[in-house]
Parts: structure tokens; C-alpha cells; sequence
């Protein structure tokens, strides 16, 4: 989580010293995306809405019903946004049935960031050891995302405009220590470069492609955030 948290308490910095300044909305244009969680009851079809704020989505590497690898940024972001059946032991609360029932909760966007910010969740908690392991699982991303070609991975995102990828931070070793890098494209030469604390090479799109993870778990040469 460092990385995604240096980058949120950098935003948090720079809105709190952009207040009552004409820039105070740049930090959030830039890269808030807002959204409206929703519970619909299943009995009464009473739905409650809340809207929130993320810097970054969190994507999970596997399928939460079926335990399957979602291999690829894309279906994961879909699986994001997936409605959600909560039944059993997870129902949910109805003030207007007055009691617990089974709900559907799901989540729209009500407007996307212009630097649209993804973490994979790459670092699993085993409870059993209580210890934290680098999950390396194999998945894949593309220099764009959006409707112009993905439309069938997010047809729960019909509003998702269209993204090219720019940079992509990756840590390696392992999690009690370790190192972090970052690869980052020029837009206007189309180049991409690695970005290695004092050293900057070029590097080309087949580079970072190795940060896809592997389908051995006994692969630990690299690992993408």
C-alpha cells in the first residue's frame, strides 16, 4: 500500500494548500473520480444512494464468487463495478421494511478523473501465517483502455471515456523490503522510459509487458502495482 498511499497523502497536501486559492479544484479534476454506492432491497425495491470520492480503484486479481483469475485489467475494473447480491449473513438493513433483507449493492461512476489512477492488489495477508506475500499472478494491460476497445469487458461502464496509459509503477523483491521503479511514456515522442532512482533508460512497450506478473508462482523477478 506505500505507493498508493504517498501518492494519496501527496494529494491530500496539495488540496489542503490550494484552499481558498482559484487552483483548489485542479487536485480533484486532475484526479478524483466520484461515484455513487447504491443498496437496492430486494423486497421492497427501496434503494439508498451515497455519493464518494476515490483517487485510486482498487483492483482485485481474482473473481470474489468464483476464486478465478480475472487475467486482465479490463475485466477486472468490470468486476469493480459489478452488482453484488448480499444475502444470508450479509443482509443488509431496510428502513422502510424495517428489517434485515437481501439486497443487490453496486457502484456508478458520476464523473472519471482526467489521470485515471488503477492499483492491483498484488500483496495478499495470509492469516494463518500472518504474513504479507507478493501475489504474482499473471495479469494483463493495454496502452488504452476505454469504449473504443473495450467495450465488451466494461459493459458495466458505459460512460468510461478513453485512456491511454502513461505510466506504470512497479515493486520489486519482496515485502518486508524492496524497490521501486517506474516506467513513464513521453506522449509527444511516443517513447517509454524506466525510471531507476539516478538512472533513466529508454526502455520499449515489450519491457514493460514483464510486469504483466507471471503464471508461476515460483516467478519472482518482477512485480507490477
Amino acid at each position: 500500500m506505500d505507493a498508493e498511499e504517498l501518492f494519496r497523502s501527496l494529494c491530500n497536501l496539495l488540496e489542503d494548500q490550494l484552499k481558498k486559492t482559484p487552483y483548489s479544484k485542479f487536485v480533484d479534476d486532475l484526479h478524483v473520480l466520484t461515484t455513487e454506492e447504491y443498496q437496492i432491497c430486494l423486497k421492497c425495491q427501496n434503494e439508498f444512494q451515497q455519493i464518494g470520492h476515490m483517487l485510486t480503484i482498487p483492483l482485485s486479481l481474482y473473481e470474489p464468487s468464483s476464486g478465478k483469475c480475472y487475467k486482465n485489467v479490463m475485466n477486472s475494473l468490470n468486476g469493480f463495478f459489478e452488482l453484488q447480491t448480499l444475502d444470508d449473513e450479509n443482509k443488509c438493513y431496510c428502513d422502510q421494511c424495517g428489517e434485515k433483507t437481501a439486497t443487490q449493492h453496486g457502484c456508478r461512476v458520476h464523473s472519471w478523473p482526467e489521470i485515471l489512477c488503477l492499483q492491483l492488489k498484488r500483496f495478499d495477508f495470509v492469516a494463518s501465517l500472518r504474513k504479507t506475500f507478493i501475489n504474482n499472478t499473471f495479469m494483463e494491460f493495454t496502452e488504452s483502455i476505454g469504449l473504443n476497445n473495450c467495450e465488451k469487458e466494461l459493459h458495466n461502464l458505459k460512460n468510461i471515456p478513453q485512456y491511454k496509459l502513461i505510466s506504470v509503477i512497479v515493486h520489486k523483491d519482496f515485502v518486508s523490503f524492496g524497490h521501486y521503479y517506474v516506467y513513464i511514456k513521453n506522449i509527444e515522442k511516443r517513447k517509454w522510459h524506466c525510471f531507476n532512482d539516478e538512472r533513466v533508460t529508454e526502455a520499449t512497450w515489450e519491457d514493460v509487458k514483464k510486469t504483466f506478473g507471471s503464471s508461476s508462482s515460483s516467478d519472482q523477478s518482477e512485480f507490477q502495482m
